[in-house]
């Protein structure tokens, strides 16, 4: 048997590293397929969101109880599904067909670690892999600016597609059972992903961290770094003999990494990524043959934790939970952590040479991710003083995401070079929503466009409002508004241009929370003040954004004694949905004094939402 065991090393670690590396680029496409696809994020979201991963659990959950197959042949059979998924998600054009095909792969795949748990693969190897996978998920998604490789184009995506299917098939084909399988690594793959997914393989959260359009070009790779010397960190069996280090570590800089407000989150964010594989390789130490049966619940079990804290912590954005979604990635990182201190006390892999060779490997691939990250670094063109007129857009863009649910950043791209705008204001701009896919929709378009930027964080420090400008600006300033109960936040980004003949001009955006009528007037009146602030400090006013209000609505009348209806002359200018417009909840408010023409509302679907452009004259 340990013949049988060492010749299965080499399998397991493949296998187990495109399983893992498998199973978030799916869900990176199912996630957003929910959201969008099933319905109108906002108003179906949390309750589709939930019902579709506990009912993914409970499929995965019906094939342990059953055990419709033996683990070897399930195993093999799970892997053909997944393959067979996975292909037809790349062939799709969205819509149905992608919502379907990536739900099967998501579940083929949790029904294919549960047949690995079961068949009682080495557990040292399997935690090796785990880590592995998460190293190659995250060097891939920062090498690729975050659009995953559904969304590319070209023979490239397909044969990376075609190779990773190869690698599981092949691997689970090789894969023999280890004697001393233990089950508590397998417990370990549902949340490690989820934190993984939600934190530790997002380079956008590095990027975000910085907050303007001259980001730091190391920043990504040092996640990278990070998630790879987290693969050196599982082959040793995590940091020390002792569990508790590595746990400890985890935990602090998981709490560090998402602590509300803090900007200096990079740091925490690569230790956490670390310190996740030192606490899956401390799982895969663990001793003590168990049953088949145990391993697939504890599988099972890890799974469901998957389900509950990506569920949980979007679904927190929009249904009110007492304690926020904060605490969410801090209690994953306990329960792994927790988990981990299981393994006790064991024995390190502790050669210098294969240990100098890891961490050489993983220096190695941050800095070829630095290089790959600095040739194919966004190209912002240079500010330059402009004089009014200006054209100016405003662009709900829905989070990069097609009505379809496809990710069509450079279908928006498209949307605003036909306009030719000098300023765009953008709502639901997502910089690494794992929900959304993960993509850094704001660093995309704006290398799209050549245009600079500034975020501005309100949902979370992922989701907020954005100014692309090709105008210097200056004096930016983010204003919360009032919430009153509701649990999506929302604020105002502002941003004064210098125009050169004249008072300068402030650009005002927003993105007013739906549905509460007493909250949306408490907004107006917020962003109304932030209006005569900019008005008493001699500055000239353009306001825009999607207010979830019609021009008639009352709730409006405070911008109104203070600002124009810019629109006005051409009303009605319905805007949403995109594909029948027929609600006018997009707007341009203007300053007495200022005068818009050339009205242009383009029909693109690369959005929910048509953009609405114009220009702005003295």
């Amino acid at each position: 048997m340990e013949a049988a065991s060492r010749d299965s090393s080499w399998p397991t670690v493949l296998a187990t590293a495109v399983g893992m590396f498998l199973l978030l680029d799916a869900v990176r496409v199912w996630l957003p397929s929910l959201s969008i696809v099933f319905g109108a994020t906002a108003s179906a979201q949390p309750r589709e969101l939930a019902a579709a991963c506990l009912l993914s659990v409970a499929a995965v959950t019906t094939l342990q109880v059953r055990r419709l197959t033996g683990p070897t042949l399930g195993l093999t059979l799970t892997a053909v599904i997944v393959v067979a998924a996975r292909l037809l998600v790349q062939a799709s054009s969205g819509g149905a067909p992608q919502l379907w095909s990536s739900t099967i792969a998501v579940v083929a795949l949790m029904g294919w670690f549960v047949a690995l748990a079961r068949i009682g693969a080495s557990t040292r190897r399997t935690a090796v892999g785990a880590a592995l996978g998460l190293a190659a998920q995250t060097t891939l998604h920062t090498v690729l600016g975050t659009v995953d490789l559904t969304w590319q184009e070209g023979a490239l995506p397909w044969l990376a597609v075609t190779l990773s299917a190869a690698g599981l098939l092949v691997g689970s084909h090789l894969i023999r059972p280890d004697s001393d399988a233990s089950a508590a690594v397998f417990f370990f793959i549902g949340p490690a992903a989820a934190l993984a997914g939600l934190l530790t393989a997002a380079p956008s959260r590095a990027w975000v961290s910085t907050g303007w359009s001259d980001e730091p070009l190391w920043a990504a790779p040092l996640v990278v770094l990070g998630a790879c010397l987290g693969v050196v960190a599982a082959w040793r069996g995590g940091l020390s003999r002792a569990s508790w280090p590595s746990s400890t570590l985890l935990v602090v800089a998981t709490v560090f990494a998402t602590w509300p407000g803090d900007d200096g989150v990079l740091p925490p964010q690569a230790a956490a990524a670390v310190a996740l594989g030192a606490v899956v390789g401390a799982a895969g130490r663990s001793a003590g043959r168990r049953t088949p049966a145990l391993r697939g619940w504890v599988c099972v079990a890890g799974f469901a934790v998957f389900g509950l804290l990506t569920g949980g912590y979007y679904a927190g954005h929009y249904v009110l939970l007492p304690f926020g979604t904060s605490w969410l990635l801090p209690a994953a990182a306990v329960i792994l952590g927790l988990a981990a201190l299981t393994a006790g006390s064991a024995e390190l892999a502790t050669s210098r040479r294969t240990t100098g060779v890891g961490v050489a490997t993983a220096a190695a691939t941050a800095l070829a991710t630095f290089v790959i990250g600095a040739v194919t670094a966004p190209s912002l063109d240079k500010p330059r003083a402009t004089d009014l007129p200006l054209r100016v857009m405003t662009y709900n863009i829905h989070y990069g995401i097609a009505a379809d649910g496809r990710f069509d950043a450079a279908g928006i791209a498209a949307t605003i070079r036909r306009a030719e705008p000098d300023v765009v204001v953008l709502q639901e701009v997502d910089r690494g929503w794992f929900l959304n896919g993960g993509h850094d929709t704001l660093r995309r378009l704006a290398g799209d466009v050549h245009m600079r930027y500034v975020f501005s964080p309100s949902t979370d420090e992922l989701m907020g409002e954005a100014i692309l400008t090709r105008v210097p600006f200056a004096d930016v300033q983010v204003t919360p508004l009032p919430r009153a109960g509701v649990p999506m936040r929302a604020a105002t980004l502002s941003a004064v241009l210098d125009i050169p003949g004249g008072p300068d001009l402030a650009v005002v955006t927003t993105h007013l929370h739906l549905g509460s009528a007493g909250v949306a007037k408490r907004q107006v009146v917020a962003v109304a003040d932030v209006v005569e602030g900019h008005r008493e400090s001699g500055r000239d006013v353009v306001l825009a954004g999607d207010f979830n209000l019609e021009p008639t609505d009352g709730r409006l009348a405070p911008l109104l004694t203070v600002l124009e209806d810019g629109l006005r002359r051409w009303r009605p200018t319905p805007t949403y949905p995109a594909d029948d417009p027929t609600s006018q909840r997009d707007h341009v408010f203007v300053s007495p004094g200022l005068s818009t023409s050339g009205l242009d509302v383009d029909d693109s679907l690369a959005s929910d939402h048509l953009p609405i452009a114009l220009t702005i004259r003295r």
